[in-house]
């Protein structure tokens, strides 16, 4: 195979999980699976020289065995950037959450790693309110629990989780 400049390689979006990227090292070309690559986009620190490049920097990519070029834009179009505002924003909302949809946060007790949590996890601190059209009767399932009895318009907090008699209503 003849070494090629990179504007004579043409330019694709989509590859297989054999891609591979060429990467050189003190010297030495390795190859790097797109996959591989991609868990990292996300750590910026691990970039030693020059770690910022326009949208319409290319990148050689091997697919079965042929070269082409992919815009760094196109790379990295589904993951997500600390360099781009508003990515978040783009993204389609979710009109209903589920207790077992996740949440993508940086922990600050673990230098600001990601981590991931599902909203039940994240809501787990923050005190919720049930309401029924009766006093609440079953024992409460963790303390600083809100209840608004809607017929009377009475409010109880739960102050324990050992029985029904746990729910004090407020006065």
């Amino acid at each position: 195979m003849s070494a090629k400049k990179v504007s004579e390689l043409s330019e694709t979006s989509i590859f297989s999980g054999s891609s591979y990227v060429p990467v050189v090292s003190e010297g030495v070309t390795y190859k790097m699976s797109l996959e591989n690559l991609l868990q990292k986009t996300l750590m910026v620190e691990d970039l030693s020289e020059t770690s910022t490049f326009s949208d319409e920097a290319y990148v050689p990519l091997v697919n079965g065995g042929v070269t082409y070029k992919m815009s760094l834009e196109n790379l990295l179009q589904k993951t997500l950037r600390v360099d781009k505002s508003s990515e978040i924003d783009s993204a389609s909302a979710k009109t209903s959450v589920a207790n077992g949809d996740l949440i993508l946060l940086e922990d600050s007790a673990a230098g600001n790693s990601k981590k991931k949590c599902t909203k039940a996890q994240f809501l787990s601190d923050v005190p919720q309110v049930q309401t029924g059209t009766s006093d609440p009767a079953v024992t409460p399932t963790k303390t600083g629990l809100i209840f608004i009895n809607t017929a009377t318009a009475d409010i109880f907090i739960s102050t324990a989780t050992g029985s029904s008699s746990d729910w004090k209503k407020i006065t």
